[in-house]
């Protein structure tokens, strides 16, 4: 590549070499595709770049270790905004979820499971958030409309699991498990957000978590709406399955435990669909290396 414009900014990192020399390394995308630049002699001009910077770059492809990237010459900032370069799903595939989506929100039976899907799901609210804002920063459907794919995502290996046969049925109560895996996720409408394009964790999320925003929100279900909802406020608590995944408490009931299974199998496949390895299998992306091999 010569000449590239219009690339925002999503990761950089620095590092310092022998003598004080420093080197910069940038994950870029334009509106299709994502890039590696490398700088190796970072200056002053260069520091002043950040992350959610749309920029043009002039520099040439090339390879090291079987790792291919942008090597850098120049890196110049541009007026441009940094939303139209978002990592997002298709328009088509974001439409066909939201209609799957209030199908399945309209398939539920009981009651007080409608009327807290009524209460937390507008259509406002939806639009402005569930359906727009991503599941994570870096692991798992980390982009434009991540968080309604993978809600769905959930709840359909939730049914999968349910009735993975006719001879194999699993008891449980369904509507229950159906509207947790609907709202398992709805608090990081609260801790996650896009900043100059790209996908970001609110203090909060560090602070106390989404789990504990979901359990906010279903205690005022509870209050508005006067109904008994402990059953859907322990599977907020429990959907990650273990504290060090940053669940509150393990699964204490047959749903807690399919909805977890669910949600893990639903992140653990899209990192697996965003590996990179080589023809003999030696060379491990960083999220398998970090994430998934030690599971």
């Amino acid at each position: 590549m010569e000449n590239e414009r219009a690339l925002v900014i999503k990761t950089r990192t620095d590092f310092t070499k022998k003598r004080d020399s420093k080197f910069t390394f940038l994950t870029v995308r334009n509106t299709e595709d994502q890039f590696e630049v490398r700088i190796w002699n970072s200056d002053e001009r260069i520091q002043s770049i950040q992350i959610g910077h749309v920029v043009e770059i002039c520099g040439d492809d090339d390879e090291y270790n079987g790792d291919h990237y942008i090597n850098a010459r120049s890196v110049i900032v541009v007026d441009d905004d940094p939303m139209k370069y978002v990592d997002r799903y298709d328009d088509d595939v974001i439409n066909a979820y939201k209609e799957a989506f209030y199908q399945e929100k309209a398939s539920i039976q009981t009651d007080k499971y409608k009327k807290i899907l009524d209460y937390l799901f507008n259509d406002s609210f939806c639009e402005r958030f569930f359906f727009a804002l991503p599941a994570a920063t870096q692991f798992h459907h980390n982009k434009y409309g991540g968080l309604l794919v993978h809600s769905m995502e959930t709840l359909h290996f939730a049914k999968s699991i349910v009735h993975s046969s006719a001879l194999c049925v699993v008891e449980c109560d369904e509507d229950l498990l159906y509207t947790a895996a609907l709202m398992h996720d709805i608090g990081k409408c609260w801790t996650y957000y896009f900043k100059n394009g790209v996908p970001v964790i609110h203090n909060d999320e560090y602070l106390y978590g989404h789990s504990v925003k979901a359990i906010e929100l279903v205690a005022s279900a509870e209050r508005d709406l006067g109904e008994d909802y402990r059953a859907l406020k322990h599977m907020m608590a429990s959907h990650q399955g273990k504290p060090e995944y940053n669940a509150i408490t393990t699964p204490k009931t047959k749903e807690a435990m399919i909805l977890h299974m669910a949600d893990y199998i639903g992140s653990r496949l899209f990192m697996f669909d965003n590996v990179e390895f080589d023809e003999n299998c030696r060379h491990w992306s960083n999220v398998m290396k970090q994430y998934i091999i030690k599971v």
